[in-house]
């Protein structure tokens, strides 16, 4: 913004182009080595005052801007703030004009503003000179428009016996934001929705699936046995089964619809049940399982669900373990917990992704074989409903990797 005096009050100096201490002002020409320039209407373009560039730069803010005085009463407390300037953008926010605010007091303008924590942290940035930031601050007041709840990110600092603001009105992205979690949330459950519809087909079709090998199995051909055909199509069969049971639990989990029936259980006897379980997967990559000593011990849990959480784990360690690698289990007590662990000697992970590989459809490395990422993520859960956790920790790629889980002793 340039501001131009009339020729006759700077003096007609004959014109000279622009030297080694001269500048162009766009198409305007030089007067004089060190003279002003002159526009094409005949004026001298003179420098613009200091009070006019700070006119230019608030105006062309985006952001509102105001700058307000303290009111105070004659023991110096303050009453209320005067208002001094506001730019363009504030009187839009405001939905007020100029000349409506300025010389105004604030609490005239925004009656609701007068008691609330916000004319508080006013008159302490005036008190203590502390800067102000509010993020997403909720604001109520009559902005023309009848009453309407408004959200505002706020800056203030002292100047003066007074402060000056930037807000930036975020109400409508906030609402963008709202409306975006709500679909979100909206399409997880539809996603939900329809790995559970899936779940139940699939559920349905492996029945007759189930019924048919047991038939094989039952006609004992040694033809097929000695082919190992069925013994074969029984552990995919067993592994498809687990993989559609673990979908339908995560929607039942993630839907709060899972029960857990807690009773007083031996570990004992819930390792049994998960090397039963686990055994032929084990065998059939030529691992070697060595299971630590188990001192008695009571759990409180649900056995069903624990089962089917440690199974996980170890079944997890023989898919990521090489042909004829070493998986081992061990089990302590600790202060009133018990901790298992599932360790391995196959491909591990980066450590930084230990928290990571327990997400929803996240494998534990590139390149593993198969599954659907939702195993550990399972096992999480149902520990967290047990009343524990799980983790996971690795020395990193291709170094092997443990698992544990732990839950509260009977």
């Amino acid at each position: 913004m340039i501001r131009t005096i009339p020729l006759g009050e700077a003096g007609r100096n004959p014109a000279s182009p622009p030297g080694a201490d001269q500048r162009w002002e766009g198409d305007q020409r030089w007067i004089g080595r060190r003279g002003l320039p002159v526009a094409q209407a005949g004026c001298v373009v003179a420098p613009m005052h200091r009070d006019d560039r700070f006119e230019v730069a608030v105006q062309s803010m985006i952001d509102p801007f105001g700058i307000y005085r303290a009111v105070r009463d004659a023991s110096g407390s303050i009453l209320d703030f005067e208002v001094v300037y506001v730019n363009d953008a504030a009187c839009r926010s405001n939905r007020l004009t100029r000349e409506q605010q300025v010389g105004r007091r604030l609490c005239d303008l925004f009656p609701s503003l007068r008691g609330t924590a916000l004319f508080s942290q006013y008159c302490e940035v005036v008190r203590s000179g502390q800067p102000l930031a509010r993020e997403a601050h909720e604001f109520a007041a009559d902005f023309g428009q009848g009453h309407e709840v408004r959200i505002f990110d706020l800056r203030a600092s002292r100047l003066g016996d007074g402060f000056v603001a930037v807000w930036r009105d975020m109400t409508a992205q906030r609402e963008l934001e709202r409306q975006a979690r709500e679909a979100m949330a909206q399409a997880q459950r539809h996603k939900d929705q329809f790995i559970a519809v899936l779940s139940h087909e699939l559920r349905n079709t492996l029945t007759p699936i189930r019924y048919g090998v047991s038939m094989l199995q039952a006609e004992a051909d040694p033809h097929l046995q000695d082919d190992g055909v069925v013994a074969m199509l029984d552990r995919q069969l067993q592994s498809l089964t687990r993989l559609v049971d673990d979908m339908l639990d995560v929607t039942r989990i993630e839907t709060g619809k899972l029960e857990m029936r807690i009773e007083e259980v031996a570990l004992a006897d819930v390792l049994q049940r998960v090397l039963e379980t686990c055994l032929p997967a084990v065998q059939e990559r030529g691992q070697v399982l060595r299971v630590d000593p188990v001192q008695p011990m009571l759990l409180r849990a649900d056995p069903v669900r624990l089962c089917q959480a440690l199974s996980n784990l170890l079944l997890n360690a023989v898919k990521h373990s090489r042909e004829g690698g070493e998986i081992r289990i061990r089990a302590e007590a600790r202060e009133g917990t018990v901790r298992i662990e599932v360790s391995d000697d196959g491909a591990g992970f980066d450590p930084a992704d230990a928290e990571r590989i327990f997400g929803l459809y996240r494998q534990a490395v590139s390149g593993a074989q198969g599954g659907l990422g939702i195993g550990l993520h399972l096992v999480r859960r149902i520990m967290e409903l047990l009343a524990g956790g799980a983790d996971a920790r690795s020395a990193g790629p291709g170094q092997g990797s443990t698992f544990g889980v732990w839950l509260p002793k009977a």
